[in-house]
């Protein structure tokens, strides 16, 4: 590691959240302090700060951010690590990349990305995006994968948690978790189980979580026994009903190229079991499958297609290796994978000046400033309030 930096993190969100984004904003600020850098972790910028690291939860926010920095007397080197891309999101919900608003939204994404000297995103789809897209120089970007929090499962006790779950002997369980909304498109799960009836196969399909469509599926379900709707679980309970599951689902409305990488995929992978995703062949999702070995994807929104996807991973359990999907978290979704790449990017900022001046959006002045739940410091890797 090059010579300790005083690093400005800045973030909207912080430790006592416990949201994706204030994880990573917290795990960060803490293995940057314990590699020997210092590190304040709030709103206000740092006059000494060597580099000003800002978690994009609001880009409209970076982009204030990074006026600020201009202002400065000392002008430190600027860093903004992506969550997520405006321009994408708008595609995904409004069906179509030639709208106005998806071109106006591109042109002001493009702007704020390119006033940064760095900008680090999540995958390297997102990164072919940002460069060819939004006209970021490739030198500038970086990907640095998200990294999972949850820590992996003990032995558990499947036939333990199925018989608790109501999961009976000879079913093959199809796990679904996390939010029930229009992207997810569940109604072709609730389909599939329909066709798994009239097939009279054995399969039962389980949507775990809560979502603004749950009401209407479970309308549409209309009692159907193949599909089971199970209410939020505590993290462990969570995880060991993915460890009790025999397949774990990823489900897509057809047209949707996600702007990030889904979170439950790394979970799903952690466990070892099989993963199925419906999904576009061109989305994300789909190629974090074909990287981690870890499933197979299908065409989405067509529920005989995913009926007969869980018939190949029944029949053929040597399909996936029980191995793959924890290696390539292993490998490549690690806290500290994560951390040597951000150590080894600021290490490569620290000997240079800014490479160019700022492509700064005009954007109207912020209010004063203020700290959320209070101005933070980070010391030998630990979040402390003053």
């Amino acid at each position: 590691m090059g010579a300790a930096l005083r690093i400005q993190l800045i973030s909207s969100q912080h430790a006592a959240q416990t949201t994706g984004s204030a994880l990573h904003a917290t795990a960060l600020a803490e293995g940057l302090a314990a590699s020997g850098h210092e590190i304040t972790y709030a709103r206000r910028l740092d006059p000494r700060a060597d580099v000003v690291l800002m978690l994009s939860s609001s880009l409209f926010g970076g982009a204030i951010a990074r006026l600020r920095v201009e202002r400065m007397s000392h002008r430190p080197q600027t860093v903004l690590w992506v969550q997520d891309l405006y321009r994408a999101d708008v595609r995904d919900s409004r069906g179509g990349a030639g709208s106005i608003l998806a071109r106006v939204m591109a042109t002001v994404e493009g702007k704020i990305l390119r006033s940064f000297d760095q900008v680090v995103v999540t995958h390297e789809r997102c990164r072919q995006y940002v460069t060819d897209t939004l006209g970021v120089p490739s030198e500038r970007v970086t990907v640095i994968r998200d990294w999972t929090h949850v820590a992996p499962l003990g032995p558990t006790d499947r036939a333990a948690v199925r018989r608790r779950l109501g999961w009976r002997p000879g079913e093959t369980v199809v796990l679904h978790t996390g939010t029930m909304g229009a992207e997810q498109g569940l109604e072709t799960v609730v389909d599939a189980a329909r066709i798994a009836a009239e097939w009279d196969l054995p399969i039962r399909f389980v949507l775990l979580g809560d979502g603004n469509r749950r009401a209407f599926l479970e309308q549409c379900a209309g009692g159907d026994g193949r599909v089971q709707f199970v209410d939020p679980l505590p993290e462990d309970d969570v995880l060991a009903a993915l460890s009790a599951a025999d397949v774990l689902l990823v489900n897509e409305r057809p047209g949707l190229n996600e702007a990030a990488v889904r979170g439950e995929l790394t979970t799903y992978f952690m466990t070892g079991r099989p993963v199925l995703a419906a999904t576009e062949p061109t989305s994300i999702t789909a190629a974090e499958i074909c990287a981690s070995g870890a499933g197979i994807t299908v065409r989405p929104g067509d529920p005989a297609a995913l009926v007969e996807a869980v018939l190949v991973l029944r029949d053929d359990p040597d399909r996936v290796s029980r191995t793959a999907g924890p290696g390539f978290v292993r490998a490549h979704l690690s806290q500290q994978a994560a951390l040597t790449s951000f150590i080894a990017l600021l290490d490569r900022e620290q000997g240079g000046s800014p490479s160019h001046r700022a492509d700064v959006v005009d954007t109207p002045r912020s209010r004063p400033d203020h700290d959320i739940a209070g101005r933070s410091k980070v010391v030998a890797g630990d979040v402390t309030r003053r």
